[in-house]
């Protein structure tokens, strides 16, 4: 498999990992946003949000949990964006199911904001109705 995260994982690719269980990794992002950009992957190959198991996705997000924490504790935090990309329009750039936490501190240049729009209502309504239909 030509996976550059699934090579992590294997230990084929070197990286910074901070964390290991059974079910997922945590490595340091080598194009971090801000300092201390972890990503969480998990061990099994799931090329994003949609095909992942419930169980592959409880894994991830537990590990997820557990390194903001420590990302909180061990850089004197108050804030993180959590991002998950799945798909191209997305801007998935990994084919391979992954979630990064990004330390925010105020004024970090990050540019993980956006102008917040009202939305069409109607629209809004008709596509809730969608979503719950699909449940």
């Amino acid at each position: 498999m030509d996976c550059v995260f699934c090579k992590i994982i294997a230990g084929t690719i070197p990286s910074h990992k901070v964390f290991e269980d059974s079910n997922t990794v945590a490595f340091m992002d080598i194009n971090p946003v801000t300092e201390g950009h972890v990503l969480i992957v998990p061990k099994e190959h799931c090329v994003n949000l949609f095909d992942a198991p419930d169980t592959v996705l409880a894994a991830t997000m537990r590990t997820a949990a557990l390194m903001a924490r420590a990302l909180r504790k061990s850089l004197s935090l108050d804030s993180l964006n959590m991002l998950q990309a799945s798909g191209p329009w997305a801007k998935q750039s990994v084919q391979h199911l992954h979630v990064h936490l990004i330390p925010r501190r105020e004024e970090d240049g990050a540019p993980l904001d956006w102008e917040l729009r009202p939305g069409d209502l109607k629209r809004i309504q008709e596509i809730a109705s969608r979503v719950r239909q699909a449940l």
